[in-house]
């Protein structure tokens, strides 16, 4: 997470705040908080002047986004009041939207979500009906839907495919060019990549990944192959992480400059 200096100056003055909406944090709390994520360093200058420049440390990194999620969890504690702890959030939140973030409560906990953030959102992990799971997701796309697989010979997850690019959902598919890929004429439904082998040693594409929507990542050793499902295989699907997301979409758009 990196955020622009105004930004950072004002999430100082949220933790390091003498009134307002936030609560008060003494010196002690202060260092005591940033010793949560790692950094243990005394007090040796004023509370803001001493955020800020922990908060200098860590911008551009996951640090800065456990520290404002270990801020909220103090200051829930601190905050007597409902309406508090609204008022709290509300301010806090307008302070991150300018840069594309906010504040989420997700399994009872708050996070901070959006923007380019690579950590947040919610994984699970799956070692059986690994194609149900990827239908599931399939299902829930509304805009598009990016796929960059080695082997892809399953009908059924093809066809709900199918059927969503029939939707309007845009779907783009980046296979390899061989022999397993050729049972499918992928190309007369959606966008499709075939990749030749590349290089001396002729190195094929290997992954296997899905983006749904900018929001949902589905990544892991499962072919979508009709054998695959009787292998040991697995998959993680990380949802509400858009940071995570563009990085695959980079990726992808990457694999796609090479055909």
């Amino acid at each position: 997470m990196k955020v622009k200096r105004a930004t950072l100056s004002a999430i100082k003055s949220h933790i390091a705040a003498k009134e307002g909406d936030s609560p008060y944090l003494t010196g002690n709390e202060i260092v005591e908080l940033f010793k949560e994520i790692g950094i243990d360093k005394d007090l040796d200058k004023s509370r803001g002047n001493y955020v800020l420049e922990r908060l200098n440390e860590i911008n551009g990194t996951q640090k800065l986004v456990i520290l404002i999620e270990e801020f909220i969890l103090y200051s829930m504690h601190k905050l007597e009041k409902d309406n508090e702890i609204v008022d709290f959030l509300k301010c806090l939140n307008r302070t991150l939207s300018v840069e594309g973030y906010e504040i989420k409560k997700e399994n009872g906990k708050y996070i901070v979500s959006g923007g380019n953030i690579i950590g947040g959102g919610t994984t699970e992990v799956y070692f059986s009906a690994i194609q149900n799971k990827i239908i599931e997701k399939i299902r829930e796309a509304e805009y598009t839907i990016w796929i960059a697989v080695a082997w892809f010979t399953d009908k059924k997850i093809l066809n709900e495919l199918i059927k969503k690019s029939n939707e309007g959902v845009n779907v783009r598919l980046i296979v390899n060019d061989d022999k397993t890929n050729a049972g499918f004429q992928f190309e007369d439904h959606f966008e499709t990549i075939r990749l030749a082998p590349r290089g001396q040693h002729k190195n094929i594409m290997h992954n296997k990944f899905c983006i749904i929507d900018n929001r949902i990542v589905i990544n892991g050793a499962y072919n979508w192959s009709k054998r695959a499902k009787y292998n040991n295989e697995n998959i993680e699907i990380k949802e509400n992480n858009p940071g995570l997301a563009q990085q695959f979409a980079k990726e992808f758009k990457n694999l796609v400059k090479e055909r």
